[in-house]
């Protein structure tokens, strides 16, 4: 049986308390999109959805990121240090 610091035990079907979390697959499906839409698809359209679009391919990934980031420092047993840890880089 092993031990996670945050979760505690789990068992051969997963951690116990596991719930799928939405933001990584947001994530991983932001950055996806992103990809997959080529460049000349955007600077076809009109300026308003061109930059709306633009935007949203750009920042969603970096949301989806941030909301990450937040809830593993929600998890830390010391959130101060850790969000320290992270500005200064290790």
């Amino acid at each position: 049986m092993l031990t996670h610091p945050a979760r505690g035990p789990s068992g051969p079907s997963g951690p116990k308390g596991w719930r799928a979390r939405p933001a990584p697959l947001l994530l991983f499906g932001t950055l996806a999109v992103a990809w997959l839409v080529p460049a000349h698809a955007v600077l076809s359209l009109p300026f308003a959805a061109r930059l709306a679009a633009a935007i949203a391919l750009a920042f969603a990934p970096i949301f989806c990121a941030n909301l990450i980031f937040s809830d593993r420092l929600a998890l830390a047993p010391d959130p101060t240090s850790a969000f320290g840890a992270n500005l200064l880089g290790a």
